[in-house]
């Protein structure tokens, strides 16, 4: 069943016809209403029935459809309006509203930065305005993306994989892309498979590669090679999906580590340690990244340990501070 339009898989439309027609959707609707009733009813609008048929034309149109396309509107940044899902966009893309922005220019901003959704970014105007903000305690910033994340949402999809071979409940799958060094204690799961032993939800015993792991499969007997159905060794079939399940709905994927560092006169004590003055600093972070930032970003600060290396150090006298806790 379509939600908007007049046909199947619905289009969305906003007025005009379809095809040989260019009469609104409110007339279609009334003219079908007034066809279906039958030649003894009047179509003309004047009487008892025609007005009948007008009033539940324009129930359908403007309830029904439009009420499905105004629902479609709002959930696209480019025409979401002020009183309805606009000004939630602008908090999602990071994109607030100037005073005095009218209406279509808010709505052309937040679609600029959808369209740019999953391009590649540019951390410099996040480097800028930290240099800017911390001034001498700012070192440097790492971001983290889908290659070094720790963990990961939704996780990664694809349908080209393949079972090279089998050893025991052992199984070698390869053809996959993007796979974390993470990935032993995930899930994976294969459909499509040429054999169907070899289909159904794994857990991933090691990893080889960002294109291969060994999985385990307790359940039936494995056979390999496997190219999915339909596939060959150069054109594999298999689909799959991986997850983390101990950690589904947390991800390191758009996140950004800032290092930082006490070192400097005015922001330490006589032994050493962060001063009020470091930490009143560093908390002026928070509030500027929450608006350069999306909403799905993460940040943290962090300063290196006594090894002068980023990373967990047993017997350090400030783990609060390390990256340990970023």
């Amino acid at each position: 069943m379509p939600f908007t339009g007049g046909l199947s898989p619905s289009p969305e439309r906003y007025g005009g016809g379809d095809g040989s027609t260019d009469a609104p959707l409110l007339q279609r609707v009334f003219e079908s209403l007034c066809r279906a009733r039958g030649k003894p009813f009047s179509a003309a609008i004047g009487t008892v029935v025609g007005a009948e048929n007008m009033a539940l034309a324009r129930a359908i149109t403007f309830d029904l459809y439009g009420a499905n396309t105004r629902a479609a509107l709002q959930l696209n940044p480019g025409s979401a309006t002020v009183d309805g899902l606009l000004p939630r966009w602008e908090r999602i893309l990071a994109k607030p509203p100037n005073y005095g922005d009218t209406q279509p220019v808010r709505q052309a901003r937040c679609a600029a930065a959808m369209g740019a959704w999953g391009t590649p970014g540019t951390t410099q105007p996040i480097v800028d305005q930290l240099k800017q903000l911390l001034g001498p305690i700012y070192v440097g910033l790492t971001l983290f993306g889908p290659s070094n994340a720790l963990v990961w949402w939704p996780g990664a999809i694809g349908s080209t994989a393949y079972i090279s071979s089998a050893s025991g409940p052992l199984v070698t799958v390869a053809g996959l892309s993007n796979v974390p060094t993470a990935a032993p204690g995930a899930v994976l799961t294969l459909t499509n498979t040429d054999n169907r032993a070899n289909e159904g939800v794994f857990p991933v015993q090691s990893w080889i590669s960002s294109s291969s792991v060994v999985l385990r499969n307790d359940f039936t007997t494995p056979v390999a090679p496997d190219y999915g159905q339909g596939g060959s060794s150069g054109s594999p079939t298999i689909q799959w999906s991986l997850i983390n399940p101990r950690t589904p709905w947390y991800s390191t994927i758009a996140h950004i580590d800032i290092e930082v560092t006490q070192n400097v006169t005015g922001y330490q004590n006589a032994d050493g340690s962060p001063n009020a003055a470091f930490y009143a600093l560093v908390q002026q972070i928070h509030p500027v990244l929450d608006e350069m930032l999306a909403a799905h970003c993460t940040w943290d600060w962090y300063v290196l340990g006594s090894g002068g290396a980023s990373g967990f150090i047993l017997d350090q006298p400030n783990l609060d501070l390390l990256t340990f806790d970023s």
